[in-house]
């Protein structure tokens, strides 16, 4: 088996340099030693990187005397905020102080760490640097393919943190139950003591008093927006044999705590935090900022607007929502109760977490749901959306513009069900440009060959690429399971090829759902995510997913080329039909379709009932005509038949087991 490689190759790593060089993101010193490690890295690996290239580079390095440059922590932390352009400074330093008072009790009590903090994996790699374990290059690759924003298992106890808060703890009390002698100690944010899976890991640590687990909880009363109201020792204190509160300046009790603890002991440590991400440049325009604009300039219809922690990204003022903190799961049930039509305002990976409930409350009542898509560096499931619409009653649309957002959220304020709103952190396109009222609407149109049809914010990148090229049409639609009209099938099956495109996950998403409408289209592809979102930054997770330009690019030309060679005259016979996308060649299609069973069956029946030539030909012309209508499609019932009862003649006229007629092997396809 291929050991796993690094999704940056030594090419980007020469790119990143380069970049930072010329914004004055490295001092000389930094940008010196990040050119003798690219030099001991590109000589060892070459261009592909393999997994272990950061760490294997910092042995070469070591060994060769090189020491890392001198840093604090809290200084590199906030360094390599700066050369990422993004992070939750704040939440790592605080992170960083208490891996450090919990690594020092662990030479007088030996335990299991695990760090249930995702978000705070650049304290764990900075840490690593300057015990000489990363070299300062890796630094530089945080979103970009090399070092994951995310914590992984190497660094955290065992434990993969993609893209769900609050799995972290559930997992350390696992683990304890599987080894009730090994001694546990389980780091954790306050706000994630809010979501549903803590909550619940905690009545599962009561119910088995036999574990041993310590729990230390970073309090500084945020989560992504501030708390409603602060974590305090009564909370646990019905879980734990011991509870302990200790400020921020006093960590060094923080260690005597745990080497004195009986192995069922929570430690509430005061951190400090003023907010909670970190940008460059500030959040940029997207939906999810027109959502809540829209939401706050609303006046003919009073809205109840419930937010799980995420008010600052559709940037709603103070006291305009209620913030369930990260009580998920609890959201649409409180909306069940509301008096007024109801938004909650959230994240798919969220509306995931809460299926269940949203199952319960969309039966009973109508629920508008805004679910961002921040997939950006970090990452997410593909296919929430997809998941999402199978709900009762739910309709999911995904806005390409303000101005289709706006009719969609209008619409779904007055509708008898619920709709689940998907809006991606990006740019809009402007007004004028794509505004669907449910039926798809033509962002271009013409004697072109072949059509694109696109979904949601796959429009806002093919818009004005199609726009150029002669040969394509495209149309754009923002319901993810649109009911095509009629009219609109026909004027489809008249292209020589249909490719959807979406940036949503595969399985049953937008294009399986159209291409089911369009059976009398000769040639279907659908462009769409088939794994988990990586976490890169947008700009690489794009590129990597083939959603940036030149990706879209070589996937239409491969299209195109796919419907010019299965029209070409002389494979028009191998021409594709709406159930059988990738025919084989002709002679062996003839062979195994007609030829074979006529042969078998037909032939030897028909001479052992003693039928006359005229009898024998008959019936072999009313299989010929059945068999062309089934096999060659109804558009050319007549050819398809005649070729069939070619077929069947030449069947009666040889014996069973022979070559063909020169006539009917035709050349298989390449």
């Amino acid at each position: 088996m291929a050991s796993p490689k690094l999704l940056c190759t030594a090419q980007v790593l020469r790119d990143l340099i380069e970049c930072h060089q010329k914004n004055g993101c490295l001092s000389p010193v930094e940008l010196d030693r990040v050119h003798t490690e690219y030099a001991v890295l590109s000589e060892t690996f070459g261009d592909t990187l393999p997994e272990s290239a950061f760490r294997d580079t910092a042995a070469l390095l070591r060994a060769n005397g090189i020491a890392p440059l001198q840093y604090t922590l809290p200084n590199l932390i906030v360094r390599i905020a700066v050369w990422s352009g993004f992070g939750c400074v704040h939440s790592a330093l605080a992170t960083s102080s208490v891996l450090e008072a919990v690594e020092l009790s662990l030479v007088a009590r030996p335990a299991q760490v695990c760090l249930c903090r995702g978000h705070v994996a650049p304290a764990l790699y900075a840490k690593d640097y300057l015990q000489g374990r990363l070299p300062l290059l890796s630094l530089l690759t945080l979103g970009q393919g090399g070092l994951s924003p995310t914590v992984r298992q190497s660094d955290s106890g065992g434990l993969d943190l993609y893209y769900n808060l609050g799995v972290g703890l559930p997992r350390v009390v696992g683990r304890a139950l599987r080894r009730p002698t090994v001694q546990h100690i389980a780091i954790i944010g306050d706000s994630e003591l809010y979501s549903g899976p803590s909550l619940e890991s905690l009545m599962l640590l009561r119910a088995h008093q036999d574990i041993r687990v310590d729990l230390v909880v970073e309090c500084n009363g945020w989560g992504i927006e501030p708390l409603p109201a602060p974590v305090t020792p009564d909370l646990l204190s019905p879980f734990f044999d011991r509870v302990i509160k200790i400020g921020q300046s006093d960590l060094s009790t923080l260690k005597e705590a745990l080497e004195a603890s009986t192995g069922r002991t929570a430690i509430l440590v005061e951190t400090l935090k003023t907010c909670h991400g970190y940008f460059a440049g500030g959040p940029p325009s997207s939906l999810c900022l027109a959502a809540g604009q829209l939401l706050t300039r609303h006046r003919t219809i009073p809205v109840s607007v419930i937010v799980p922690d995420l008010a600052g990204r559709f940037g709603l003022p103070p006291y305009s929502y209620l913030n369930v903190s990260l009580a998920e799961s609890a959201a649409p049930l409180v909306a069940m109760e509301c008096d007024s039509p109801t938004v909650i305002a959230t994240d798919q990976s969220y509306l995931l977490n809460a299926v269940g409930s949203l199952f319960e409350a969309t039966r009973q009542r109508p629920i508008v749901i805004l679910a961002a898509r921040s997939w950006k560096q970090w990452g997410g499931e593909a296919s929430a959306l997809n998941v999402l619409s199978l709900l009762p009653k739910v309709q999911v649309f995904e806005p390409a513009s303000v101005a289709e957002l706006r009719f969609i959220l209008e619409r779904a304020l007055r509708a008898d069900g619920s709709t689940v709103i998907s809006l991606v952190d990006a740019p809009p396109l402007s007004d004028g440009e794509a505004l669907d009222e449910g039926s798809g609407v033509w962002l271009k149109r013409s004697d072109a060959r072949l059509c694109v049809v696109s979904f949601g914010y796959a429009t806002s990148i093919l818009a004005r690429e199609i726009g150029e090229l002669s040969e394509w049409d495209h149309i754009h639609f923002c319901q993810l399971r649109p009911q095509l009209e009629p009219l609109l099938v026909e004027q489809l099956a008249k292209y020589s090829g249909v490719i959807t495109v979406e940036f949503n996950g595969k399985s049953a998403g937008f294009g399986e759902s159209v291409s089911a409408q369009l059976r009398d289209v000769r040639h279907v592809e659908h462009v769409a995510i088939d794994a988990d979102v990586q976490n890169l930054t947008f700009p690489r997770q794009l590129a990597f997913h083939g959603f940036d330009r030149s990706g879209l690019m070589l996937r239409l030309e491969s299209f195109k080329a796919q419907t010019e060679e299965a029209h070409s005259p002389t494979t028009s016979l191998d021409r594709p039909t709406h159930n059988c996308r990738e025919r084989p060649g002709t002679d062996e299609y003839l062979d195994q379709y007609f030829y074979r069973p006529i042969a078998a069956l037909m032939v030897p029946a028909l001479a052992r009932a003693g039928m006359s030539p005229i009898l024998v030909t008959t019936a072999s012309l009313a299989l010929a005509l059945a068999g062309g209508i089934a096999f060659f499609g109804h558009r050319e019932p007549l050819a398809g038949a005649l070729l069939s009862f070619s077929i069947v003649l030449d069947c009666v006229r040889r014996p069973v087991g022979t070559t063909p007629r020169p006539h009917l092997a035709r050349r298989k396809r390449p």
